[in-house]
């Protein structure tokens, strides 16, 4: 379960050299967040990771260092009980150095600089979120494999979980345990700050279009508000209901993303199929636009520009809670670069992973659409978890 050497070898070259050419005054990097820690040595400790420009990078753990040793193959992993005993092992002099400040918080920055002679202080997050955008060979085999063993999860096991009178929390307990057992790490994990989330969102429902805190056209009640992601306890399935399941799938460090709808015991309507089948439109001929060099901002225009009035009204959300994406990479986290959005104009590359998910909602009935993850390849978008469906009838 190593990651190899060469593979971390290549991983610290490629940030070296997108630091000389981003930032060519550079002097010194720390690495603390656990994502970014992973990607560059193989292990997630109580520790963190300096990057200085002239020098070997060094590894300093806390807790545990056994632990580190066991899993990583990175060359330099050094014991600490202290910041003063990395910055007497590499010196104090740090001179123009990078934090992941979207995720350090600013109490860890001051401590390290008690120990450290730091000369100014800027962000590495979007450099490094830039670099891991674009995958290897090693990850997208993993990467490939989660998306089977996704796909395989949501069509032959998820619906065997649905019964009447269960509720949404009740529905989130059970699709922990088999996931789990399934393969999957179990838990969502976000760079965004503040966005939490178990396994992903599993609403019956209007639940899916109340809204929701983070950044996503999927809503919901919650467990409470001060615990509002999970599910109700309150909410019961019934007859009729829609289900709504978005969930994320982690294998070996690494996600994919798919969404499904399901309709409970009952007909539906023909709005809310066709409604769905527009989305499911709008999704295949976005994944047509996933090539090298494609601008995002355009994918995103064009595709809202084909959309018509009834699926504008609440694409991407219900009412003013709108999500101003149509897609989204994914990696080590489940929210990662690119953005498919207006505001992004930094061109696709071959191995980047995105999932694209367009969604409406529906008063009274709930969120319909679709989330399917593609790799972006140098002939086109290569979808990992399956072909969008229409609405499964259980």
């Amino acid at each position: 379960m190593r990651v190899g050497r060469e593979e971390l070898g290549a991983r610290e070259e490629s940030f070296r050299n997108l630091m000389d050419r981003v930032h060519p005054g550079w002097d010194t990097v720390f690495i603390l967040s656990n994502e970014n820690q992973y990607y560059f040595t193989g292990t997630i400790q109580n520790a963190f990771l300096i990057i200085k420009r002239n020098s070997r990078a060094v590894y300093f753990v806390y807790k545990s260092f056994t632990k580190a040793k066991d899993e990583s193959n990175f060359p330099e992993i050094y014991p600490m009980s202290s910041y003063r005993d990395a910055a007497a092992h590499t010196g104090t002099a740090c001179g123009n150095t990078f934090f992941e400040t979207d995720v350090v918080p600013y109490g860890v920055i001051g401590k390290i600089a008690e120990y450290f002679k730091i000369d100014r202080i800027a962000s590495v997050d979007r450099l490094l979120l830039g670099q891991r955008a674009v995958k290897s060979e090693y990850e997208l085999d993993i990467i490939r494999e989660t998306g089977r063993m996704h796909a395989d999860f949501m069509n032959n096991i998820l619906p065997g979980l649905f019964r009447e009178g269960m509720s949404e929390a009740e529905l989130h307990a059970e699709i922990y345990e088999k996931i789990i057992k399934h393969g999957s790490c179990g838990k969502s994990r976000f760079w965004n700050f503040r966005t939490q989330m178990i396994t992903g969102n599993a609403c019956f429902g209007e639940s899916s279009i109340y809204p929701a805190s983070m950044d996503s056209p999927d809503g919901g009640f919650g467990m409470h508000p001060a615990f509002p992601f999970v599910g109700s306890r309150e909410r019961k399935l019934k007859k009729t209901d829609l289900i709504f399941v978005d969930l994320a799938y982690g294998r070996e460090g690494y996600y994919t993303d798919k969404t499904c709808i399901f309709a409970f015991e009952g007909e539906v309507d023909d709005r809310t199929k066709m409604l769905h089948e527009k989305c499911i439109r709008c999704l295949d001929e976005t994944a047509r636009s996933l090539k090298p060099g494609a601008i995002p901002s355009e994918i995103y225009k064009e595709a809202v520009s084909r959309l018509d009035e009834d699926v504008m009204e609440n694409f991407m959300g219900y009412g003013m809670e709108k999500a101003k994406f149509i897609g989204h990479g994914t990696g080590l986290d489940v929210d990662e670069a690119p953005v498919l959005s207006a505001n992004n104009n930094i061109p696709l590359e071959e191995g980047m992973v995105i999932a694209l998910e367009p969604k409406t909602g529906i008063k009274g009935v709930g969120l319909v659409g679709a989330e399917e993850t593609f790799i972006v390849g140098s002939n086109g978008a290569e979808c990992i978890t399956g072909n969008a469906s229409g609405i499964i009838q259980i």
